[in-house]
């Protein structure tokens, strides 16, 4: 029974450290500042930057149009 409950405790500890290392990568991934790239929006025109790579066959919206075209508003 105690070899038991030591394999327990054992076991629990090795959880914790995974969840410790889990959460501090955690922590790192979100505290990183996130590469933003200029854009002109395809519906209004203005200019705007958004968290990723816009492709050039694809339209790219502002934060405004896009919400519109989310919700399914007519583009402007």
């Amino acid at each position: 029974m105690i070899a038991r409950h030591k394999l327990i405790l054992q076991f629990q500890c090795i959880i914790e450290i995974i969840l410790v290392l889990i959460m501090g990568k955690l922590l790192e991934i979100m505290s990183e500042e996130r590469k933003m790239y200029p854009i002109k929006c395809s519906d209004c025109g203005t200019d705007s930057e958004v968290p990723f790579e816009p492709a050039a066959d694809r339209p790219v919206y502002c934060k405004e149009c896009l919400s519109k075209h989310r919700s399914g508003g007519p583009s402007t």
